[in-house]
């Protein structure tokens, strides 16, 4: 949900790359989230085979609401690293992740 709320709508196969689940997985799990009305799912006019995901205005609060939760975790999974490790320790996530989706873009540097 955090992916379509900072990318908007997509095509439910590239959710799937841009969260790093594999597309069978996604596409047991939109539909559950859309049942709940924090997903709108419909084909595309331009190919009915693809389908697009989005947030609902209720999903959208729903990510907003979590928001500060969601960070605070992620802190605490980091927070004992020293900064130049967790510098190194999320640089090498990203990395796993560009390999893992076959990405072949300019390397990540840190600031």
């Amino acid at each position: 949900m955090t992916a379509l709320a900072a990318r908007g709508e997509l095509e439910q196969n590239s959710l799937a790359l841009q969260i790093g689940l594999e597309r069978t997985s996604v596409a047991e799990v939109v539909p559950r989230l859309a049942g709940r009305g924090l997903l709108q799912r419909r084909r595309s006019a331009l190919d009915g085979r693809v389908k697009l995901v989005r947030l609902t205005r209720k999903g959208s609060t729903l990510v907003r609401k979590m928001s500060h939760a969601v960070q605070r975790a992620h802190d605490r999974t980091i927070d004992r690293l020293e900064k130049s490790e967790r510098d190194l320790f999320l640089l090498q996530l990203i990395t796993l992740v560009e390999a893992n989706n076959h990405i072949g873009s300019v390397p990540f540097r840190l600031p």
